[in-house]
């Protein structure tokens, strides 16, 4: 009796492990992916924000030669 409830138990440790163990990956996975996506959207803004920098200073030079 005492072997098979430590085989049971040596099975339901082993099942535990391994859900744990997938559902780290999983988390990981999501936290690469979510990190990949926020590097993309900030990377997106920098570059609106210096095109506009870039637009702002012509209007500016442009508006400076009309005078």
């Amino acid at each position: 009796m005492l072997k098979f409830e430590q085989g049971e138990r040596e099975e339901n440790d082993s099942s535990i492990l391994k859900k744990t163990n997938e559902e780290t990956v999983r988390l990981q996975s999501s936290i690469s992916g979510e990190k990949k996506s926020r590097e993309d959207t900030e990377e997106a803004i920098l570059e609106m924000l210096r095109i506009m920098i870039t637009k702002m200073k012509s209007d500016i030079e442009t508006e400076k030669k009309d005078r």
